[in-house]
């Protein structure tokens, strides 16, 4: 069938009506998942003789036009049109293909199609990860589906729908990782999806198992960030979050027996990280400068040291920012020389410096200086104005206090907001390790954000910079947690969540996939790395 554009040409003596028509007059195609079809010739006519035209697609990136043809490229589901131009005169073609995928996993009982047609539906807490209301970056390289079911479910089936995507895997396992095309085809398809999974006892299909969530997909990349981790017996040592790769792998190798991972902070231009670190020879706590590539240490301090530090951050301008019993310094950041000492009348622990270098974060020690001071954790949140060149400070503002502790503060990229953990503050100093984790605006107004909210979550921290998502302000949040997994207790590791600052909205989190299974994930900051 064709569309058909009629053109009235007017002369002195005559009309001409010349008619331009395209075959054909809509593309509808449903692609198997993985395996476009053949391309659809478009033909263009003046009259019944076919002429040349210049094809466009436009709309969702559901192929591409050569050649004279549409072709899918058999992942993309969507509409979009097919502009045929001749001269002045334009046609069109609306398209749309829709992507459906069928997988039956290795080890799927032999009766599970037969046991999922004969059982009822039943709802289940099936304690779906991504859960209900999760949000998923769109450059994450894989995504994992983990579920809770009765123990004597041994299929399960997990469908994936949303307009022009259907997708259903039919597998053994109550862990099911999405091939590299169906994960292209949800985030490349769909903004959000519904996901369900249903579990069934084959051998006596009495009922199956329903569990549902909807799960969003941003338009805002997550950014690398490095941890402090540990694996076995190894002592704990830096590790990066890949998103791209969707894997955690070790930043450096160490020198055996180091403990190399708390408490760090990245330079601007990422080619220096700072750290909390321990060697083999020499077991007291010290602040340590390190090259990002290959590891080596460029500036090492420890209580022997003529002027040690523990906690730091690096301002903008690339100096290193130090603190030490409560006493705050300005350094150079290879070689940790001291450039000047700076006067405070409280204790200063865990320095944190904005984006532009204009303001300081700490947490302060109502016991003064000393060497519990030294130590991440506070009885306060303080914010100053800072001058790094003059090496001087402003009058501390007071951000948060509740009786507890706090620790670990970190600006965001537009410096509109800190995030830090919770602790205890006891006397021995021995339990400080994060209860949760909030975000706090520095305009000093109170608003206060949790960002977590799982008695098993333990800190968080910026994973991206502040962004926009689908025209709404977001930044990513990277979890610390020990939360179950699909219903099974789980390592301490990394989750993600989005938090919407203009609504004060943080969504569920998500485990992150591609952490190795012995993987425990320090409840120190996580920082960024430029991408």
């Amino acid at each position: 069938m064709r569309a058909l554009l009629l053109v009235l040409v007017t002369g002195c003596a005559v009309d001409v009506a010349p008619v331009l028509t395209v075959e054909p007059s809509a593309i509808d195609l449903t692609v198997a998942l993985g395996t476009p079809p053949a391309p659809v010739p478009v033909h263009v006519y003046d009259g019944n003789v076919e002429i040349a035209a210049q094809l466009e697609l436009t709309g969702a990136p559901v192929g591409s036009v050569a050649g004279g043809a549409f072709a899918s490229d058999g992942l993309t589901g969507g509409a979009a049109t097919v502009k045929a131009t001749v001269g002045s005169f334009e046609l069109t073609v609306p398209v749309t293909v829709h992507v459906v995928g069928w997988r039956i996993a290795d080890g799927t009982p032999a009766g599970a199609e037969a046991a999922f047609a004969a059982a009822p539906r039943v709802a289940f807490d099936g304690k779906l990860d991504p859960p209900d209301g999760a949000v998923i970056p769109p450059n994450l390289g894989a995504l994992a589906i983990a579920f809770a079911a009765p123990d004597t479910d041994d299929a399960h089936e997990i469908r994936i729908t949303a307009p022009y995507l259907d997708l259903a895997v039919l597998a053994p396992s109550r862990r099911v990782e999405l091939t590299a095309d169906e994960w292209t085809a949800l985030h490349e398809t769909a903004t959000a999806v519904d996901l369900e999974v249903a579990s069934v006892a084959t051998a006596a299909p009495i009922e199956q198992h329903v569990a549902h969530a909807r799960v969003e997909i941003a338009s805002l990349d997550a950014s690398p960030v490095v941890f402090g981790g540990i694996t076995g017996s190894e002592a704990p040592g830096l590790w990066r979050y890949d998103f791209g790769q969707a894997a955690a792998a070790p930043l450096f190798a160490k020198a055996d027996g180091t403990c190399f991972g708390c408490h760090v902070a990245v330079s601007r231009d990422g080619k220096k990280i700072a750290a909390a670190m321990l060697t083999t020879d020499v077991r007291t706590l010290g602040g340590a400068v390190v090259d990002t590539q290959s590891g080596n240490v460029l500036a090492w301090s420890d209580a022997a040291s003529a002027s040690p530090w523990a906690t730091a951050a690096f301002d903008p301008g690339g100096a290193l920012v130090t603190a030490w019993m409560g006493a705050l310094s300005v350094r150079e950041a290879d070689s940790g020389a001291l450039r000047a000492t700076v006067a405070t009348e409280d204790a200063v622990a865990a320095p944190a410096i904005s984006p532009d270098g204009t303001l300081l974060a700490y947490v302060s020690l109502d016991a003064g200086p000393g060497s519990a001071a030294s130590q991440p954790a506070g009885n306060a949140l303080k914010i100053r104005r800072w001058n790094t060149a003059e090496a001087k400070v402003g009058v501390a503002t007071e951000l948060f206090r509740d009786g507890g502790g706090v620790e670990l503060p970190q600006f965001s990229s537009d410096g509109r907001w800190i995030a830090y953990a919770h602790s205890q503050v006891l006397p021995d100093r021995v339990a400080e390790a994060p209860l949760g984790a909030s975000a706090i605006r520095t305009d000093g107004l109170g608003t206060n954000i949790a960002l977590t909210s799982d008695p098993l979550d333990k800190t968080a921290q910026w994973a991206s910079p502040v962004g926009s998502s689908r025209g709404e302000p977001m930044v990513w949040i990277a979890v610390v947690s020990q939360r179950a997994l699909g219903g099974d207790a789980a390592p301490q590791q990394l989750w993600l969540e989005a938090f919407y600052p203009e609504r004060g909205i943080v969504t569920p989190p998500f485990h992150l996939p591609g952490q190795p299974a012995a993987l425990q994930v320090l409840h120190g900051p996580v920082a960024l790395l430029p991408p």
